[in-house]
């Protein structure tokens, strides 16, 4: 049935083109394609919305919790100014580290850490197992790091002959489980597993990719070829030429100069946007779940939480800014308040902190220099 410009078909409606934009479902509608909406867009009943998206900023309000299912996920901010995480009337968890104000805890201890404007106080114990600097060191015996996170750094100028060299005369030289001799890279039972030289690199076996999020990046001004004779096998997609398929079924997609043939069914929900045109508030990606906020994120439930239940890490940045989490800043490395940005620097050998260091507990410190005086209270 034709009704004006809009085509019905059973419980379809679409046009002549796209017969089935909608779908009138027993639980809803479906809908083939992007869902555009210039107006809000409200989850729930009037008067007790669980989730709004305003058109016109792009805010939008929460009323329960939001779980980030990707094994990698990121809270991106990319404003000019920051990002501020707070809680109006409690406090922030990040994995179980607590932000209540300025103080940085855990359940139970919230002030562990308090920041001020000239410095921090440590409430306890204050234990550090930094590095120690040494001029030359010449060692009959081993060396033994006991830290949980350590590095062996080499701070040299730049230069074409200046590095860090770590070599045995007579033998080979034992990282973990990895053996290095020469040029070879294996393991004390398959000394050559790789094998280095000027053009590339030689593996004579299977190479396996074990990360929760892997890629291969090629960072030429050219381009990556990988080809076969037969085809590429891509998890369970099957690639010959310009067919793209599987096992039982291989040309799925070809690729044709005027854009890409499908042998059988396409199946898209498409994106998500909310704004105009040209000026999306809150996008979704359907391929991969990302999500982009123009406005600000609203919790309302009375203890919100923000879940990532990936196998790596949860990234949260601005890109031209800082963070907030309560009244404590994250730029970069270093953390802070409104107005004294960098009162905690971190490192991979320690932290720095600008001001004062108070620790009402006892402080352990395995090394320390000072170019001050100590003074008892």
């Amino acid at each position: 049935v034709q009704v004006e410009d809009l085509q019905i078909s059973g419980a379809a409606i679409g046009t002549g083109t796209s017969p089935t934009v909608l779908t009138m479902l027993p639980t809803g509608v479906g809908v083939t394609g992007t869902l555009d909406s210039t107006g809000d867009f409200e989850v729930g009943t009037s008067g007790s919305r669980k989730f709004s998206v305003t058109a016109l900023s792009g805010d939008t309000a929460v009323s329960g919790d939001i779980t980030m299912l990707q094994t990698s996920a990121a809270m991106t901010h990319s404003g000019t100014a920051g990002l501020a995480i707070t809680s109006t009337n409690g406090y922030v968890d990040v994995e179980e580290v607590r932000f209540t104000g300025k103080e940085i805890g855990i359940s139970g201890t919230t002030d562990i850490i308090t920041l001020a404007a000239v410095g921090m106080t440590v409430s306890g114990t204050l234990t550090a197992t930094g590095a120690t600097t040494l001029v030359d060191a010449a060692l009959s015996g081993g060396i033994t790091v006991t830290s949980a996170t350590a590095a062996l750094t080499h701070t040299a100028a730049a230069g074409a002959g200046n590095g860090l060299s770590i070599s045995s005369t007579n033998g080979w030289v034992g990282v973990e489980s990895v053996r290095f001799s020469g040029l070879n890279i294996g393991t004390s039972t398959v000394p050559a597993v790789l094998t280095l030289a000027d053009t590339g690199v030689t593996v004579p076996g299977v190479v396996t990719l074990s990360a929760d999020a892997a890629q291969i990046t090629h960072s030429g001004t050219t381009g990556l070829t990988i080809s076969s004779s037969q085809y590429v096998q891509v998890e369970d997609l099957q690639i010959s030429g310009a067919a793209i398929g599987t096992g039982t079924s291989p040309t799925v997609l070809t690729m044709l100069p005027t854009g890409v043939g499908v042998t059988g069914t396409l199946d898209s929900t498409g994106d998500f946007e909310v704004g105009t045109s040209g000026s999306r508030k809150f996008s979704v990606t359907a391929l991969s779940g990302d999500t982009a906020v123009s406005g600000d994120i609203t919790m309302l439930q009375t203890s919100a939480a923000m879940t990532h239940s990936g196998t790596a890490g949860l990234a949260i940045t601005s890109t031209n800014g800082y963070v907030d989490v309560e009244e404590v800043r994250f730029t970069g490395k270093e953390i802070g308040i409104s107005g004294t940005t960098d009162i905690i620097t971190l490192a991979a050998v320690g932290m720095t902190v600008s001001g004062t260091l108070t620790a009402t507990g006892a402080t352990t410190l395995v090394d320390a220099a000072l170019s001050g005086g100590i003074t008892v209270t």
